[in-house]
Parts: structure tokens; C-alpha cells; sequence
């Protein structure tokens, strides 16, 4: 605990005003003051010549948190007990020790308060019609809590001359005029800000959906900042990102360099480009950076939000309401289908043919998020965490599940990764839908949202040549699922091959592939709702906050 000059109380960091402020007697002072008195305080009470050298320039004292539920450890530099555990929702009192951490050589402050996060968030959750009642309650919302979480931030530095073989076409009448060119320069470049978070704890698809952070407001690490806060705390090695960051680097230095004006009208190889913009050296830091966290639990799941406690950017994995789903498909679909009830414009063959393609289209997406939950629950789409396993627990986690993995090379080349096509694909046909069978046509719309907005979780800015683990649910556990849509494919396609004369057969088709479309549709809802959950976690490491619930 920090304590006020003037009374004594505890002083805590608030990000409105930069500054340590008294709660008690609403004295304001600056991090660097209150750390100049500390540092003054600890001298007197230890000469620096009798303190190790190492002991004050690369730890600092701090609570460590417990939680008994799963075994999770989160610091504070306050004593005051922590009696909930935000990572697995237990509310119970966290055993606290107090012990030595490593200090980061920078943390970027909180600059948004906590009733600012809860705004972003509820005007995040107002968005989402079909979010459960309890995730917009007050009393939910108000259980964020600001947790300072580790990364390692990256840098590079080139500074070195640099020969590369460069080339013009010319046509001329029936022939090519080759001209060939040394090109020489000097590269001087320094990337520094390319983060990645060093907690196993923390989700790598959360983690990037709130990027980046602006290290232009970092500032050297002071405990203070701590103060009101807490932080959660590093176990992933600074190697596990560091290829992949050296390489999205290098990729951008070589976009630079193609694109500058001495050398964009020269055709020069990949290799030559790739040589020139090789780094000299690659550094990583220890930094800490501002987010608001929020737990909420679903049944014996956990449903995590997260605010970017700098910049204001909300990530939430936000489940569907089934019963809110049900009502609001039926409230919009009634009068809608009323209304087009005498429409003549659709054939029996054709809605026949409509039925089987939105049965393949769930086939598709639902075969996809499949793979998804599968690299979900065994926390294989996680780097960080897979980082922690040793090679014979990720193994045995491999063949537990029955899952197929390989890794797949992801292309070198900077890209914004999209939404895939089934979202379009789905929505194009729930409009189609929408005019005939408006039940299922607001189905396949809500669930082309929800896909679009998955998938948009997995937005990455550079895209590099690293390694990345590509993961299959087993085939025995995508039949439970997908013989829904694949009897919704047979039955339509059966009818259109044999070509009745009565169109009471492609109606009855229709009907029966359309009921197997909407029961899969309702698997892929289930399937969203398992992707915007996740098990309680069991990190025996890793960890918790205070809370009142």
C-alpha cells in the first residue's frame, strides 16, 4: 500500500488525471514524486551499498494473488484481499503472499477510467439484439476490473549498405529490350511497438482484437501505476513471438523498399529485396499494458469481455440468447411471411433447389466452426499457452482429442485478413430466404452476423511466414452435427433428380430439407455460443481479482 503524505491513506492511481490521489483527503501527487519518496524511504531503511545490486534495478515487491479455484496468480501492490477471481469467476477469498517480480521496463499508464470502459462496453453489448439479459446488467458491467497485462514489445534496427539486381523491359516492334542495373543504398530503419502478450492466461484472439497499444505513451516502469490496479504476470518466453515478429517487420521494410522512388520502376527478385531488408538486430522488452477485464459466467462456462484501457477498442465474446433468438425470428417473421404469403414469383423446384443450397452453406460453416471449437477447447489456437506445455503434454492434449493437427504456412505478404466468403454467402441467401420462408431466412441472416463477427476476431495486420497449427475436429465428431445438413442436401437433391409431375413431391421436399436446415442452423447458433464461451480454466498458475459479487 502507498500511502498519502498528508493522511496516511492509500493513494491509488487515476487515469483522468495522470496522478496518485488520496481518496481520503483528495490530495493529488505525481508517480515520479511518490516514487522519489519511496526510493528515499527504502534507502534509509537499507543503505544501497548493502542491497544487491541486481535486487533493486530488475525486481520490485509486490502481492501475489492465488485463487484456490484454478490455481491462478494475478499481483497487487495493495494488501487489500481480493474476494473474486475474474479469470474462472470463483468468488472466494484468494490466498495473497508477497513475493519478488521481474519489472518491466516500461507500462503504458491506464488513460481510461473505469466508467469510460463501461461505456464503451454497453454500447458495444446494446449492438448485439441477441446478447443474454445478465451480460447488459449494471451489475454485471460494473464488475470490470483494470488488470495491467504483460507483453513483450519488439524491436528492430537495421543500418547497413546493400547491393541488389534490378531490371526494365522495353518493347520495341517484335522485340523485348532487357536492361539490367546494380542497384546500391544504405538502409537505416528502427521498428520499435510490435507487441505480443507474454501471459499464457490471457487469449491471443483477445489480445489482438484490442491492438495495438501506442508506445509513445509508455513510460519507465514505476510500481505506482500498480496502485488500484492489478496485473497479471508473465510466463511466456520472449522467443515464442520473436520470428514471426522479425519477420512482419522485415516484410514491411521490403514493401518500403520496393515502393521507393529510386528503385519502384526496377523489377528486383524476392530474394534480393528479402537480403537488402534483413534486420541487424531484433530486441524485446518487458512492457505492461492497460486492460479492463470482464468474466462472466455462463453455466459452467466463462464468457470473457476486454476494454483496451488506453485506447477505448472492446472485444467481447458475447453468446446468444436462445429464447431472445426464438422470439425475435418469430416477432419479424410473421408478418413478413403473412405478407408475402400469396406471392407467385417462387416455383416449388425452385425452393427445392434454394433448400439444398442453404443446407450446403450450413454444411460449410458449420464443418468450419467445428474445427474451430475443436482448436478452442484444447487451447491449440492459442501460441502463448501451447508455448507453456512441454512437447509431451501437447502431444498427449493432441491425442486426447482426437484432433488433426499441421502446421500451415501463412503467406508473407501484408494483407487485412477479411471475412471469408461463407458470411457473404449466407447472408445473400437469407435474403433470398427472407422473401419465402422468413423464419429461416432470419436464421441464416443471424448467423451469417455471427460468423461474420467470429471470424472478424481473427483479423491480424501483417500476416508473416511464420508457423501456424491448422486444426481438425475428428470426423466421428462432426457426423453428431452434420448429418443434419447432409439429409437436407439428399432429400432436395433426390426430388429435383427424380422430377416429379405433382408439385406436392418438391413441397413436401422443400418442407423436409428445410426442416433440417433450420435444426442445423440451430447447432450453428450452439456452436457460437461454445465459441464465445470457454471451459473454467484450470491454470494452477494463473489468475484472479477482487470483485463484490
Amino acid at each position: 500500500m502507498i500511502s498519502c503524505p498528508n493522511c496516511g491513506a492509500n493513494l491509488k492511481f487515476d487515469p483522468a488525471t495522470q496522478k496518485m490521489r488520496c481518496e481520503f483527503c483528495d490530495s493529488e501527487f505525481s508517480p515520479d514524486e511518490v516514487q522519489e519518496e519511496h526510493d528515499a524511504k527504502a534507502q534509509e531503511a537499507t543503505p544501497l551499498e548493502n542491497t544487491p545490486k541486481d535486487s533493486k534495478e530488475d525486481t520490485y515487491s509486490a502481492f501475489v494473488f492465488t485463487c484456490p479455484q484454478c490455481g491462478g496468480e494475478l499481483i497487487s501492490y495493495d494488501d487489500t484481499a481480493a474476494t473474486f477471481c475474474s479469470f474462472c469467476g470463483a468468488s472466494t477469498i484468494l490466498e495473497s503472499r508477497l513475493s519478488d517480480q521481474m519489472k518491466p521496463k516500461m507500462v503504458i499508464p491506464f488513460a481510461l477510467s473505469k466508467e469510460a470502459c463501461e461505456a464503451a462496453y454497453k454500447k458495444k453489448i446494446k449492438s448485439a439484439l441477441f446478447a443474454p439479459t445478465d451480460f447488459q446488467a449494471d451489475s454485471n458491467v460494473e464488475n470490470f476490473r483494470g488488470i495491467y497485462m504483460p507483453y513483450w514489445v519488439y524491436g528492430l534496427h537495421a543500418d547497413h549498405n546493400f547491393e541488389m539486381t534490378g531490371k526494365t523491359e522495353q518493347r520495341r516492334g517484335d522485340y523485348i529490350y532487357t536492361k539490367h542495373y546494380k542497384l546500391r543504398g544504405n538502409l537505416r530503419a528502427h521498428y520499435d511497438g510490435i507487441s505480443h502478450d507474454a501471459s499464457s492466461s490471457f487469449s491471443d484472439a483477445l489480445s489482438s482484437a484490442i491492438a495495438p497499444f501506442d508506445i509513445k505513451d509508455a513510460v519507465p516502469f514505476q510500481s505506482n501505476y500498480l496502485s488500484g490496479f492489478y496485473a497479471d504476470t508473465a510466463d511466456v518466453d520472449h522467443e515464442v513471438y520473436l520470428k514471426e515478429s522479425r519477420e512482419a517487420m522485415e516484410a514491411d521494410l521490403t514493401r518500403s523498399l520496393r515502393t521507393t522512388p529510386g528503385f519502384r520502376k526496377y523489377t528486383i527478385s524476392d530474394k534480393d529485396v528479402k537480403n537488402a531488408a534483413a534486420a541487424d538486430s531484433v530486441s524485446s522488452e518487458r512492457a505492461m499494458f492497460p486492460v479492463w477485464f470482464l468474466s462472466t459466467r455462463v453455466g459452467d462456462r466463462i464468457s470473457y469481455a476486454v476494454v483496451n484501457g488506453q485506447t477505448g477498442k472492446v472485444a467481447a465474446d458475447i453468446p446468444v440468447s436462445y429464447m431472445k433468438y426464438l422470439i425475435g425470428s418469430l416477432v419479424i417473421a410473421i408478418p413478413v411471411f403473412l405478407a408475402l404469403t400469396f406471392n407467385t414469383f417462387f416455383r416449388p423446384n425452385t425452393i427445392t433447389t434454394i433448400s439444398m443450397a442453404v443446407a450446403l452453406v450450413s454444411l460449410i460453416i458449420s464443418n468450419s466452426q467445428l474445427n474451430r471449437i475443436a482448436a478452442r477447447e484444447n487451447m491449440l489456437d492459442d501460441k502463448g499457452y501451447t508455448s507453456t506445455l512441454t512437447p509431451a503434454e501437447l502431444k498427449a492434449r493432441k491425442e486426447e482429442s482426437g484432433v488433426k493437427v499441421k502446421e500451415k504456412k501463412s503467406a508473407g505478404e501484408a494483407v487485412k485478413s477479411g471475412v471469408t466468403s461463407s458470411a457473404t454467402v449466407l447472408t445473400i441467401v437469407g435474403a433470398i430466404f427472407l422473401l419465402v420462408f422468413p423464419i429461416i431466412g432470419i436464421a441464416l441472416l443471424v448467423a451469417a452476423g455471427m460468423v461474420r463477427k467470429e471470424e472478424g476476431k481473427d483479423t491480424t495486420l501483417v500476416k508473416t511466414k511464420s508457423s501456424k497449427l491448422k486444426v481438425k475436429a475428428s470426423g466421428s465428431d462432426k457426423m453428431k452435427v452434420l448429418w443434419k445438413p447432409i439429409c437436407g442436401i439428399l432429400i432436395a437433391l433426390g426430388i429435383l433428380i427424380m422430377n416429379p409431375v405433382s408439385d406436392m413431391y418438391f413441397w413436401g421436399g422443400a418442407l423436409a430439407s428445410m426442416f433440417f436446415v433450420g435444426w442445423s442452423f440451430w447447432d450453428v447458433v450452439q456452436e457460437h455460443n461454445m465459441l464465445s464461451t470457454r471451459k473454467l480454466p484450470q491454470f494452477n498458475r494463473r489468475g484472479g481479482d477482487e470483485s463484490e459479487h
